[in-house]
């Protein structure tokens, strides 16, 4: 069955179980690009095409939970200090589950793994 309606277009409740699938993925089977483009335009607050310090770090804990961000606080501090736009933002945090980009090293370094902080998956709901 297709996402699609007979005029090309995605409707919300279709919208909103792909990007919930994508977010729950762990094996990498669902389209990550959909994922981090809608986190990059969510956080970009003022729909400026780029994101600042605060919206950067906002998407990074909800990704990787408080744990790591007060561990990596000094390090993320000196990569920021700028807005990003969407490419950059890509280029830190991957296009994939396991962190990729920029960001890969430092989650290594606080011995982050995907599998072993694994968001639960939420039952599905049925969207009004």
């Amino acid at each position: 069955m297709s996402s699609l309606s007979v005029d090309g277009y995605i409707d919300w409740k279709n919208f909103v179980s792909l990007y919930v699938r994508a977010k729950n993925d762990q094996c990498s089977k669902e389209p990550r690009r959909l994922f981090n483009l809608i986190d990059f335009m969510m956080c970009d607050k003022d729909a400026g095409g780029s994101i600042d310090e605060d919206e950067i770090l906002d998407i990074l804990y909800r990704r990787y939970g408080r744990d790591v961000m007060d561990k990596l606080s000094d390090k993320l501090a000196k990569m920021f200090g700028r807005e990003i736009d969407y490419g950059e933002y890509l280029e830190l945090v991957g296009d994939n589950l396991n962190g990729g980009g920029r960001i890969k090293p430092l989650l290594d370094s606080v011995g982050w793994k995907p599998e072993t902080n694994r968001i639960p998956r939420q039952r599905s709901r049925s969207i009004p």
